[in-house]
């Protein structure tokens, strides 16, 4: 059993993996952009994100290695000499504005370019000045941006991943009326 994967069977999890491995080569030759991510929670999963590097590198396929956000500080701990035992070297960084988005790209030998998603400490005032898991030290993404979702038949906008409430979540239609909106506005044009 994978350590960053639910506890299904061996059986089960081969015939996905297979399944979605045909799929991700299908998209890819079609000229769809595509980029996996794996998750490193601990030394434990080396084995496996490396599996999953050579596979999409020998595709053309962009790579993101992934914290356990359940596990932070020794998650990117892992990651971090992961790299280091692949003599990784890091060549830039990318920061996405208004966004609590952020990639490393490393340079891994016999590999190529491995990005490592970090999230970087970003809050929406509006919605967060008053949010017990903030306070509780809890919150997992911070702001990572805006989510499209299909809410029987109406599209709305989340904003938190940890809750749904007048705050974070609102009808499509609505949202340039919000602080939320004018906020992000004035984030992106800093």
């Amino acid at each position: 059993m994978y350590n960053t994967q639910v506890n299904r069977s061996n059986r089960w999890v081969e015939q996905n993996h297979r399944k979605l491995k045909e799929l991700i080569e299908y998209v890819s030759r079609k000229g769809v952009p595509v980029k996996i991510n794996t998750v490193v929670a601990s030394s434990e999963d080396f084995g496996r994100a490396y599996e999953v590097m050579k596979w999409a590198s020998s595709r053309n396929i962009a790579i993101r290695i992934l914290n356990e956000v359940e596990s932070n500080e020794k998650s990117i701990s892992a990651i971090r000499n992961f790299f280091d035992s692949l003599n990784g070297i890091e060549i830039s960084r990318k920061y996405i504005k208004g966004s609590s988005s952020g990639t490393i790209f490393y340079n891994v030998p016999n590999i190529g370019e491995v990005g490592f998603k970090i999230l970087i400490p970003n809050y929406l005032h509006d919605m967060c000045k008053c949010c017990r898991i903030r306070e509780k030290g809890r919150c997992g993404e911070y702001f990572y941006g805006i989510r499209l979702e299909n809410l029987l038949g109406n599209y709305n906008i989340r904003l938190c991943v940890h809750k749904t409430s007048p705050e974070t979540y609102y009808r499509l239609s609505e949202f340039k009326e919000t602080s939320a909106f004018e906020e992000l506005r004035g984030k992106i044009n800093e």
